[in-house]
């Protein structure tokens, strides 16, 4: 830029100008490129670019020969058609689940789809075939049916269920947890804020929702149900009361004005990463304080927001989330949040309720005989016992059930500053907190390295 400005005095502006509106062209053209190309076409096409501008250099250089600007022009084109790719591939880590499902006899990866927002893989088995059904009741009498296992970036993504309009064949998806907001209410009018692969579009089907608005920020993920596998997902988006929409969550949420009988969260990350600790640096905008409350301002008087997540222990997700809606509640002028929340857990999975007003007792009832039909423990609703909050899925002590009393108790209120994740602090898997490090490091030698969120410590072992 120095040598530019001193050859060609009194253009300054002008070669600034175009070195900026270059970059920007540029950068914004990477991302429609990834849309249409893969990384690794679309990085040599990137490098064939670099030789297409030496070719008009040198073709617009007064006195050089212009063979050198057709070979620069020739080496460009041939660049992205001829140049071995296959050096540069990036290689999968063989611990992700993409890489471990193709170890499977009959896997076959049928689909490849690449974004900006990922490389989408579909993957079909139906030699050893896939049973996707995170936190399935023990007591489930149905098997999941046939499926297509999706992967983001070779990380779990959820499936694709082969539908064939026979509602027993889907029958397992009301032994999951989520399904709990469908036994406390009739006929909804459902929100799923980031369908995937239409598992939860599908239970809300099941349980004979009034209309379903899906809502995905992958215009990839959607199409491989909508377009790509709708035959084999039964046409499930093209069903009368689906709208599903492309769009970000949260953004969705805050310019709609429609109420919702039920609002469900799905579960939105894989397990192993998420019990490791390695989304401790993930940025997530829907599990903020001010997220769940515009959230709650979307339900209709009476109606419930479900939010599903991972079972981790010693327990840090499911309590964060509960400080984050206790909070939430109270930033929504709510006095007494306790009669507003109701909490259940599974051997995998939890998922909170959060109702726009008290349970009833009728509610309860229905939320009681739910979980005891399918051996879910319930942590928490209005008036439960100590004794009540530990049945099933047995742990030393109830810890979830003490840490939903301590939020919500009149004691000291640190606890439940340090837990709720509020718009400023949005990574919601962070847990991690220096001053536990000696003593896990203490307890190496027993697993107590498997722990610790292992987020931040990479991060600051990558920065020394």
């Amino acid at each position: 830029m120095g040598l530019s400005f001193y050859r060609f005095r009194g253009a300054e502006g002008r070669i600034y100008g175009a070195d900026l509106l270059g970059a920007g062209i540029g950068a914004l053209s990477v991302l429609a490129l990834l849309f249409v190309l893969s990384p690794m076409n679309a990085l040599g096409l990137a490098g064939a670019l670099g030789l297409a501008a030496a070719s008009i250099a040198i073709f617009r250089q007064p006195g050089q020969s212009r063979r050198w600007a057709v070979l620069a022009l020739v080496a460009a084109v041939a660049v992205p058609v001829a140049l071995p790719l296959g050096w540069a591939e990036l290689e999968l880590s063989p611990y992700k689940g993409l890489s471990q499902s193709r170890r499977v006899a009959g896997a076959r990866v049928i689909d490849r789809r690449s974004s900006p927002l990922g490389e989408v893989t579909v993957v079909e088995n139906f030699e050893i075939p896939f049973r996707y059904a995170p936190g399935l009741s023990l007591n489930s009498p149905f098997e999941p049916p046939a499926q297509l296992a999706v992967f983001t970036d070779g990380g779990e993504a959820g499936v694709i269920n082969r539908f064939t309009g026979e509602r027993d064949a889907v029958g397992y998806v009301d032994y999951l947890t989520s399904a709990v907001s469908y036994h406390l209410k009739e006929n909804p009018r459902v929100l799923v804020l980031g369908v995937g692969g239409g598992t939860y579009v599908l239970q809300a089907v099941y349980h004979g929702a009034a209309s379903i608005d899906g809502v995905d920020l992958n215009p990839q993920v959607v199409n491989l149900v909508r377009r790509d596998h709708a035959d084999f997902a039964g046409h499930l988006y093209e069903c009368e009361e689906v709208s599903v929409h492309v769009a970000e969550a949260r953004n969705f949420v805050s310019r709609g004005t429609e109420q919702y009988d039920v609002i469900q969260v799905p579960l939105l990350d894989a397990f192993g990463a998420s019990a490791a600790g390695l989304q401790a640096l993930n940025e997530s905008y829907l599990y903020t304080v001010k997220a769940v409350e515009a959230l709650i301002q979307r339900l209709a008087p009476g109606g419930l927001l479900t939010i599903t997540r991972w079972v981790d222990l010693p327990p840090r997700d499911g309590p964060k989330l509960f400080a984050t809606a206790v909070r939430a509640l109270e930033a929504s002028g709510v006095e007494a949040p306790a009669g507003r929340l109701a909490w259940i857990r599974g051997w995998k999975t939890n998922t909170l309720l959060i109702k726009n007003g008290p349970f009833t007792s009728g509610e309860i009832a229905a939320l009681i005989a739910f979980c005891n039909a399918r051996s879910f423990d319930v942590i928490w609703y209005p008036g439960i016992a100590r004794a009540d909050a530990n049945r099933f899925n047995r742990l030393d002590e109830p810890f979830f059930y003490d840490t939903a009393e301590a939020l919500l108790g009149p004691g000291p209120r640190a606890l439940f500053r340090r837990t709720s994740t509020i718009s400023r602090h949005p990574p919601m898997a962070n847990t991690f907190r220096w001053r536990l490090v000696p003593e896990l490091v203490a307890l190496r030698g027993v697993g107590g390295l498997g722990l610790l969120g292992l987020g931040y410590p990479i991060l600051a072992a990558t920065f020394v």
